[in-house]
Parts: C-alpha cells; sequence; structure tokens
C-alpha cells in the first residue's frame, strides 16, 4: 500500500471521527461522575463568592417581627393568617421581569426581554403567536401552583406551601418578603431580590422555630419546571450539573473565590467540570428521576438547559443539600408536524435541619436565567458557568473568529455577509499555503512522462527509481503531499467556526436574505410532503454546496497516474457524505462552506491562468 492511499484512509477516518464528535447527536445518556466524597469545614463558608448575593434575614421591624410572643414565651398554637388576598409582585430590570406570587410564594413568569420567542419553524406551522408572546420569551410561564418557580415543598408538614397563600411582609422596587406559619409552628420567610448581574435573583428561606419542641424539617425547592426548546423536535433539551475534581477539602481555599483582581480565580489545582446529562428522551425511557447526592456526588450546582439559555440553582452553602433531582416531564407538540414531546423538572431536597426552639437557619441561593453567552457566562466563571460554552481544543480559533465575526456585523450589520467577509479574510490568510498546493500538483501532473520513464528505466532498481525522482521533484519544486496540504490545515478552522457558529447566540434568528431568516437554524425554503434524512423542509444551501464542491472537484488538476486518478475518484464521495452530514446543521455554517468552496473554485482558475508555468 503506497503513502497516498494511507493518506487518503486516514484522511477519511478523521472526517468520519470529527462527524461522529461534533455533528452527531450528542445527547445520549451517560454515566454520572464518579463518586466522591467531599470534606465540609464545619465554618465552611458561603460557595457563592462576596457580592454575588446578598445574604438575607427576616426583616426589621413591626411586620418583621419574630413571632414569638410579646413576653418571649413560646406560643403553643399555630396557624397561617386568614383572608390573605392573592397578590403579585414584578421585579424588573432592563434584562428580565419576573412576576412573583404570594401563592406559594413562587415565580409565575419570567421573560427575557431582550430575546424573542423562537422560531420552531416556518409561520409556527400554524401554531399562531399574538405578538406580544412573539416579541419576547418566556423561559417560565405555568398556570399551576405546583410548578412554579423556586416553589417549596415541606413533605412533614400537612399544609400544601406551594398552594397556600403567603403574608407580604415587606416589599421594595427590587425585593420582596413573603412569610408562611405551619401549625408545627415553623415559620418560613421567602425573600426575592434582584441581583447585581442582569439575569440573576437573589433568593433566600429563613427558617425560624417558635415551637416549645424541636422540629428537623427537610424542604424541597422545585427549581424550574420545563424549559422551552429552540428546536420544534426538542432535542436540545437537557438537565446540567456542575461538580469539582478534585473534591474540596476542609483545608483548601473555597474554587468560588475571587481575588481583587477582575477575573482571576484563587481555584489551587481544583477545576470546574459541567455535565451535560440528563436528556428528557433517556429519563423518560428509564421510568425514574435521575438523583445525585451532595456527600457522593461532589454536586454544586444543577439546572436546565438548551442551546442558547440556561436556568441555573446555586446553592450558596453546599453543605445544606442533599438531592439533587430531574424528573421527565410530557409536553404537548410543539408545531402541528411535530410529536408530543419531553421537558425536565429540576428540584433540591435540603438535608434536615435540627432546630431547637427559637433557633433560626438560613439558605442563600443564587438563580440564573438568561443567555449562553460568553460576556454574560465570564462574570460566573467562578462557579463554572463559562464551561457552558465548549470549544474543545479549538478554543483560541472559536473564539477569535467570534471577535472577527463580531467587528464585521458591527460594520456590515448582517450577519451572512459578515460570515462571507470572513471566509474571504480565511481563505486570503491561506492562499499562499493553496497556491503552493495547487502549482505543486500541476507540476506533478506535468512530470508525469518523465516519471513513467524513469519507472520503465530503472523498473529492476527501486532504489535508484526513488532517487531519481526525488532528484526531479526537487528540480521542479514538487511536494506530492501539498496538495493535501491546505485542506488538513482547514480542518482546525472548520471545527472552530462550526463550534463558534453552533453556540454563539448572536446568531440566533439572524437573518441573511430571501429565504435565510435564520442563521443559527438550517435554512427552509418550503415544506416536503415527506422528510429527507428527518427534515420536513427542503433545505437549499446544502444542496447547493454538494454541488459546487462537486464542479470544484472535476476543476482539480487530474493525475495521469492510474493509482492516483483513482483516488481521486474516490474523494468524489466526500461532497456527497458532507451533503448528507451538512443538511440539518445551522445555515450560517453551511454558507460558510459554501462560500469556501466558490472561493476555491476561483482560486484554481485563478492559480492556473497566473502562476502555474
Amino acid at each position: 500500500m503506497d503513502k497516498r492511499t494511507v493518506l487518503f484512509i486516514l484522511l477519511s477516518v478523521v472526517i468520519w471521527f470529527l462527524y461522529i464528535q461534533f455533528v452527531a447527536p450528542r445527547f445520549a445518556p451517560q454515566k454520572p461522575p464518579p463518586a466522591v466524597t467531599r470534606g465540609v469545614a464545619e465554618n465552611d463558608k458561603s460557595a457563592l463568592s462576596s457580592g454575588e448575593i446578598t445574604p438575607t434575614h427576616p426583616p426589621a421591624g413591626e411586620a418583621g417581627k419574630s413571632l414569638l410572643s410579646a413576653s418571649g414565651k413560646l406560643s403553643t398554637s399555630f396557624q397561617q393568617p386568614a383572608n390573605i388576598a392573592l397578590k403579585q409582585k414584578v421585579l424588573e430590570n432592563s434584562h428580565i421581569k419576573v412576576t412573583i406570587t404570594n401563592k406559594g410564594a413562587a415565580i409565575e413568569s419570567l421573560i427575557l426581554k431582550q430575546f424573542k420567542a423562537a422560531r420552531l419553524a416556518p409561520k409556527d406551522e400554524g401554531l399562531k403567536l399574538s405578538s406580544e408572546l412573539a416579541n419576547q420569551l418566556s423561559i417560565i410561564s405555568a398556570t399551576d401552583p405546583a410548578k412554579y418557580a423556586l416553589s417549596l415543598k415541606y413533605p412533614d408538614s400537612a399544609e400544601d406551601l406551594q398552594a397556600g397563600l403567603w403574608e407580604v411582609v415587606t416589599e421594595t422596587d427590587s425585593s420582596v418578603i413573603f412569610r408562611y406559619t405551619t401549625s408545627q409552628g415553623l415559620v418560613i420567610y421567602k425573600t426575592f431580590s434582584l441581583g447585581k448581574h442582569n439575569y440573576t435573583l437573589d433568593f433566600s428561606v429563613n427558617l425560624e422555630n417558635i415551637s416549645a419542641g424541636t422540629i428537623t424539617p427537610t424542604l424541597v425547592i422545585q427549581g424550574i419546571e420545563t424549559l422551552p426548546p429552540e428546536s420544534y423536535s426538542a432535542t436540545d433539551i437537557t438537565g446540567l450539573y456542575a461538580y469539582t475534581d478534585p473534591p474540596m477539602t476542609e483545608t483548601q481555599t473555597a474554587p468560588t473565590r475571587l481575588n481583587d483582581e477582575v477575573g482571576q480565580v484563587d481555584a489551587g489545582t481544583t477545576h470546574w467540570y459541567v455535565k451535560e446529562q440528563p436528556s428528557p428522551a433517556a429519563l423518560k425511557k428509564e421510568g425514574k428521576p435521575f438523583t445525585l447526592t451532595q456527600g457522593q456526588d461532589n454536586i454544586y450546582w444543577t439546572g436546565i438547559t438548551n442551546k442558547y439559555f440556561a436556568a441555573i440553582l446555586v446553592p450558596a452553602a453546599v453543605r445544606d443539600m442533599n438531592i439533587y433531582g430531574f424528573n421527565a416531564i410530557d409536553c404537548p407538540a410543539l408545531t402541528k408536524n411535530s410529536e408530543p414531546y419531553s421537558n425536565l423538572n429540576l428540584y433540591l431536597q435540603t438535608k434536615g435541619f435540627p432546630l431547637n426552639p427559637k433557633e433560626t437557619k438560613k439558605l442563600d441561593f443564587l438563580f440564573y436565567t438568561g443567555p449562553k453567552k460568553a460576556s454574560d457566562l465570564a462574570v460566573f466563571s467562578h462557579l463554572g458557568f463559562d464551561r457552558l460554552l465548549s470549544y474543545w481544543w479549538v478554543g483560541f480559533i472559536s473564539k477569535t473568529l467570534l471577535f472577527i465575526l463580531g467587528g464585521l456585523f458591527g460594520l456590515f450589520k448582517n450577519y451572512g455577509v459578515a460570515v462571507i467577509v470572513l471566509t474571504i479574510i480565511v481563505k486570503l490568510i491561506m492562499f499562499p499555503i493553496t497556491k503552493k498546493g495547487q502549482v505543486s500538483m500541476y507540476h506533478l501532473q506535468k512530470l508525469q512522462p518523465r516519471i513513467k520513464a524513469l519507472q520503465e528505466q530503472y523498473k529492476n532498481d527501486k532504489r535508484r527509481f526513488g532517487e531519481e525522482q526525488m532528484k526531479l521533484w526537487k528540480e521542479y519544486g514538487v511536494n506530492p503531499l501539498s496538495g493535501c496540504l491546505p485542506m488538513l490545515l482547514q480542518i482546525p478552522v472548520f471545527i472552530g467556526l462550526y463550534w463558534a457558529l453552533a453556540q454563539a447566540i448572536e446568531l440566533r434568528q439572524s437573518p441573511f436574505m430571501l429565504w435565510i431568516t435564520d442563521l443559527s437554524q438550517p435554512d427552509q425554503l418550503c415544506k416536503l410532503p415527506f422528510p429527507i434524512l428527518g427534515a420536513h423542509y427542503l433545505h437549499v444551501l446544502p444542496l447547493i454546496m454538494t454541488i459546487s464542491w462537486l464542479i470544484q472537484s472535476f476543476t482539480q488538476p487530474k493525475s495521469p497516474d492510474p493509482q492516483t486518478r483513482q483516488q481521486q475518484k474516490m474523494f468524489l464521495f466526500m461532497p456527497l457524505v458532507f451533503g448528507i452530514m451538512f443538511y440539518s446543521v445551522p445555515s450560517g455554517l453551511t454558507l460558510y462552506w459554501f462560500t469556501s468552496t466558490l472561493l476555491g473554485i476561483a482560486e484554481q482558475i485563478l492559480i492556473k491562468k497566473y502562476y502555474f508555468r
């Protein structure tokens, strides 16, 4: 087997490996991280960096006094006040609008004001949205109190804390505090306040025992139930959980402690890992919740994510948590053409807290609901949020290309044009290498008659033939492998651009021209009477990309060597393979490859006409 055959086989293996790694669905069930034990100091500080979440206490003043009797003695009869009116409180900044109801003291709705609802299909397949709903993105929208975000369950109490009406103790423009008194004599305060970051809420639960005996409450905190998908197939929904390796010990500094210099993390040798697991489909198939135990799995926070957004609940003191769990939730079809799908419910269960009479206990949380945008996630790099965007080993290339793409968008105000200009820039940078490779291939084609003559002359002396062939190649500056060099160099750029465009929320709902209205989704010209490769719409860009690539393959210099020519014929299958792989990828990426192919054809014509002598 000669070198060119080996090279072809290796290149084919690399391409298929890249397809399996980066294009095939990445939501297969995974095993949870290896069981580890986390040592916790008795005086463990908050797991959140100072300033990221503001610990809250039961309010001072007449409205927020302890519910002990006036004499300071413990009461023996407890009940929630009657005739509490249903009330809503809206907390709002320039980025989020949060509606909190005193029915369960929980989040009824949360809107991201700077984003629009997902375009699940052209004209939503007949599922019409009002202009108000279409122009806003509701991350949380519930009508059942049991599904309100950050509601509480108290399994040891007869009261339904999710359906009960809570007292509004105090409220300001940016915060609200609720109170509920159980029949056991446990007073629960819930505080919601706008966080320092645009997409965060500071959430606090304060417990106070006003009974004459010891109470050991265990609470279940409803994180969020269902996150709206970005795809009509809803395959982009998955759970999230973060852990550290090695686990924290009593002698280590908490990895979430920021140094004085912005952006520097005092993490020592501790590293954050974020797992995208479980998927709703896998969870439904198993028929049981997916649970993680704090002490065993070293979990620090959990959440739910789709392609572009995430909802994450971070406890300030992880030592107070016990169970992190996910359940599969059945949801109706998103479009007329799709099937009912499964989503996720996230919950946290605390440890039991023995509270003696007059004792209190406080639980603080940070609740992030926002985009997976690099600049927003970087604020919480001390919590590992930046790991939600993974660029594999091409991170530098991906981030550089995104930076250039953002600059080009600022100039042209169209991401489609920006992608085309970025492709031209990449081609210009690589032109000297491409030119050298193409010229070498043309020289090799021209030298084939002389090489055949050498083969005939030295047919019984392979060593001498090799020496004479190398002299001939050196004389004309020919490298038989240089034709493959431009393709090999483009692979890291292609992978980097794939990761950049596949995760860039900047491209979400960004139009290009004509029928290409969203560069983050496959282009959809029209609906088909039958699916093609799992898609119900005609994707034109992958088709014309495949045709142009075939044209480029036919315009490449042909070798007179029968074996080399056979290999070139085998390479003609590559456009067809990539056409299948690219059929359902974001149109922004397909636009890049199509533009690159057209420029490649122009390069071949230019090089042959002006540089080959």
